[in-house]
């Protein structure tokens, strides 16, 4: 397969910005590497700067001009089906099981790539084909399996590398690195894989669409001259619909891809990067066009006009509709002259828009001359006034992020609900520009779409909680048992102790949501086999998966603050490693009621109230440093298979009971009995040190003793030495064992003066 070293190692003659290539490697054929040599470098991964770093395209076409996507799109024949994990990363096992239900059997090489870390384990991986893929159907099928991936495991992949000149950066060993090989079979793509199935159906919905688009383009046409008629008609509108889109990128040099995609005629890259939609609009992801049509975030999107004022006009609108010399330019002429004087009396509305009857549309804020101004006030009160506008925003309290609800007029996303982006700003913003305010500022309507949202903002959870209605029947108490695995006890205290808080866990999740920030000081602990499936388990618990978290950043930064927004449960999937913490940093991330912080690019500190609960998991015995300082978490045991199916199925009961319990403000902390109990449990998971069993043998002929006293004998002090760490240690022991402050101080040498311990029974 085709490989080189660091991004600028090209043998083209020509380099992308189309100047001369003086490498003297200009013409060569690149390197190869095999499959076998792939999986050297994962076992022994070099560490080098990125500049020297081993990449790899998954052809075989490895000739001077096979960085070209054009060339490996003619003439490309891949190997391996490559996947990069990049944002919101799983963990490799995670990527193993989800990759390997789509390739069952499958070979698979994985390894983290060179700016992972623990908490950010960013991978890469490859799957090894029997028989290749040609460069025309490539990116198609990479598409499918991403497709199926995202759907089916939730796992988002980088669609970048469906990109058949794409690099695949090698291992290169970074401060965190990981890998996995799991052996088996080289995969072969029949018709009836799921891939190649999944690859058609796209392919026939995709025809489809530009079926669709063709009928849409000429439904256009005949409304255009219905409205022309009726004298309605505006310049642009026109214009867009005597000019199909296809033919007027052809026009202006962009070339033609797959599946609506199209490269601009001055790509640096030679992707093809401009996607159109049915509806006669286009969006490019890149810097070519930079200046054409509207910015949305990270994009430009717009119409065949916008195509028009752009290579014909150099971006003067004035000159575009001047040269149209139609009827209807003279009206938009005439009509943006009297916006520009303020706004008509009587203004033309875009179709479907039906205009507020005199006196019914308030909060507008009117000039000297009676006419609306036009500023943030008066564009929320059209919002919120104006039926084809009014349901369209909101805001998600529990994901701390403003939402749209409705598609939105001349919107081409018509995917809702949604989280409201960049782009969706810029809509509304041209929207008002074009039909309402033509010189409103764009900060004045973001401000009013916020002011909206603010003013319905609702609560996703509570929503979710308040519409469940209990069948009576009783499974909090038993859930762990149920589905989580853990075995039934004949010890009553046990039995108590584990019904206890598998049901206060529950309503502690409830009250969460009905009450952020409310006090919940505890963490529910699941030991187990690793694999078991103690983290299916947890996610099974949330309705909506995005309410499950198992990616906490480390917790002294604010990045961890940032996570929790739009988080409901929240495991600590390795909790040995969040032990490794200090016990009291721990202690305090745990009972936080609220998390304060500035996020980034904002410009002020925000307080958020806790709307998550947490919850570990773990497949040691012996992780915790010191019970006294961990009392916070709940720990059960499971042993028998879980029942995560039975648990989704089940769910929504699971919440009402819990719900109703809440309701009838029953609390969720364990009663004191039960907390006792729960310490014991807590102290059998604390690594007993050896000077643990001198101090009990110490103690067993002692009636007072001093923390130093004990410090001494044990070794663990020198005298008219101190250690605050060494005293605290043994001072909790000595409680762990039943000593109990007298109020009362020492009276010899040499430890007068110093707190006395004695027996709890004396």
């Amino acid at each position: 397969m085709c490989s080189g070293l660091g991004q600028y190692d090209s043998r083209a003659d020509l380099l992308s910005n189309g100047t001369p290539n003086n490498s003297p490697m200009k013409g060569l054929a690149y390197d190869t590497i095999t499959g076998a040599q792939i999986v050297d470098m994962v076992v022994n991964p070099p560490s080098v700067d990125k500049a020297s770093a081993r990449w790899v395209i998954p052809s075989s076409i490895h000739s001077k001009d096979a960085r070209t996507h054009h060339h490996q799109n003619t003439h490309g024949v891949f190997w391996m089906i490559p996947f990069d994990f990049d944002v919101d990363p799983p963990s490799l096992e995670r990527a193993r099981d989800a990759i390997l239900s789509i390739f069952p059997g499958a070979y698979l090489v994985q390894f983290t790539s060179s700016s992972a870390t623990m908490e950010k384990p960013k991978s890469r991986a490859f799957v090894y084909l029997a028989h290749p893929i040609i460069g025309a159907d490539y990116g198609d099928t990479i598409d499918a399996v991403y497709d199926i991936l995202d759907e089916d495991h939730g796992i988002k992949a980088d669609r970048a590398l469906r990109r058949t000149a794409q690099l695949i950066y090698l291992p290169n060993r970074g401060a965190f690195y990981q890998h996995q090989i799991t052996n088996g079979h080289a995969v072969v793509l029949t018709d009836d894989h799921p891939v190649i199935v999944r690859r058609e159906a796209n392919r026939a919905e995709a025809a489809e669409a530009r079926r669709k688009a063709d009928a849409i383009h000429e439904q256009k046409r005949a409304e255009l001259e219905r409205r022309r008629a009726a004298g309605e008609t505006l310049p642009i509108d026109d214009w867009n619909a005597q000019h199909r889109l296809e033919d007027v990128l052809e026009r202006y040099g962009y070339e033609q891809g797959r599946m609506g995609r199209w490269k601009a005629p001055h790509s640096e890259s030679g992707s093809f990067a401009l996607y159109t939609s049915e509806d006669g609009r286009w969006t490019y992801f890149g810097a070519s066009m930079a200046g054409v049509g509207m910015a949305g975030k990270g994009c430009q999107h717009g119409d065949a006009f916008d195509l028009f004022l752009h290579h014909e006009h150099n971006g003067d609108r004035n000159a575009a509709l001047r040269s149209l010399d139609t009827p209807e330019a003279a009206f938009t002429r005439t009509l943006n002259g009297a916006f520009a004087a303020g706004m008509p009396e009587k203004a033309t509305m875009p179709p479907g828009v039906v205009s507020i009857p005199e006196g019914e549309w308030v909060d507008l804020v009117l000039d000297d001359k009676g006419l609306p101004v036009a500023n943030s006030a008066n564009v929320a009160a059209y919002i919120r006034n104006e039926a084809i506008w009014n349901e369209c925003f909101a805001y998600d309290a529990f994901n701390e992020r403003p939402v749209v609800l409705h598609p939105m007029p001349g919107d081409n996303n018509k995917k809702v609900p949604r989280f409201l982006e960049d782009h969706d700003y810029i809509s509304t913003f041209h929207w008002f520009q074009r039909y309402v305010f033509p010189r409103i500022a764009k900060g004045n309507v973001i401000d009013a779409v916020d002011i909206v949202c603010r003013k319905n903002t609702f609560e996703p959870v509570q929503d979710y909680l308040r519409a469940l209605h209990w069948d009576g029947v009783s499974r909090i108490d038993n859930w762990l048992f149920t589905y989580a695995g853990v075995d039934k006890s004949t010890d009553d205290a046990m039995m108590t102790y584990l019904t206890q808080i598998a049901r206060k866990w529950l309503i502690s999740a409830v009250a969460r949501a009905m009450d952020p920030g409310c006090q919940v000081d505890h963490a529910l602990v699941l030991e187990g086999a690793q694999g078991k499936g103690k983290s299916s388990l947890f996610r099974a618990l949330c309705p909506t998966e995005d309410w499950f978290g198992d990616a906490l950043p480390d917790f002294h930064h604010k990045d961890a603050s940032e996570y929790m927004a739009g988080k409901w449960i929240i495991e600590m999937s390795e909790l040995t490693n969040v032990l490794k913490s200090e016990v009291e940093d721990m202690r305090r991330f745990l009972t936080r009621r609220v998390e304060q912080f500035r996020p980034s690019y904002g410009r002020n500190e925000v307080t958020r109230p806790r709307r998550a609960v947490f919850c570990g998991s773990t497949n040691r015995g012996d992780y915790l440093k010191d019970a006294e300082g961990e009392r916070r978490l709940w720990i059960a045991r499971s042993i028998n298979s879980m029942d995560v199916a039975g648990l989704k199925r089940d769910r929504d009961q699971i919440w009402a009971e819990a719900y109703a319990a809440y309701v009838a403000k029953e609390r969720w902390h364990l009663m004191p009995e039960v907390e006792a109990y729960a310490r014991t449990i807590q102290q059998q998971r604390v690594p007993i040190d050896e000077w643990k069993h001198e101090l009990s043998l110490f103690l067993s002929d002692k009636f007072e003793v001093t923390v130093k006293m004990c410090c001494h004998a044990l070794g663990l002090l020198e005298h008219g030495k101190r250690n605050s760490k060494v005293e605290k240690e043994v001072g909790a022991e000595l409680r762990n064992l039943g000593w109990v402050y007298a109020d009362r101080q020492y009276t010899r040498e040499p430890y007068k003066g110093q707190l006395v311990f004695v027996r709890q029974s004396l």
